[in-house]
């Protein structure tokens, strides 16, 4: 827990950043963009789900296909789930 100087002290250095640059501060504020690796993650379970469902479906395991699908499913919802965040988070910077 910071002392009460010390929350003063943090309260004036960021209000000295919103003065100077406002750009960054509202960058800082709205946390980090998504990294390409993270995409790249997401594009990479997709493809390995679809490989497990192939995969599967050649080898006539049901397993197989129950987990190809859930990985393909699972990270194509997140993957639209985080575009949806970000298109709104966009929007919202916009007004």
């Amino acid at each position: 827990m910071l002392s009460r100087d010390e929350r003063r002290r943090l309260r004036e250095i960021e209000d000295w950043f919103v003065s100077d640059d406002p750009a960054f501060a509202e960058r800082v504020a709205t946390g980090p963009m998504p990294s390409s690796t993270q995409r790249r993650f997401l594009r990479t379970l997709i493809a390995t789900g679809i490989v497990i469902v192939v995969f599967g479906i050649v080898l006539a395991v049901p397993a197989l296909i129950f987990l190809g699908l859930a990985c393909t499913l699972g990270a194509t919802a997140l993957s639209v789930w985080r575009r949806q965040d970000e298109s709104r988070d966009g929007h919202e910077r916009d007004h």
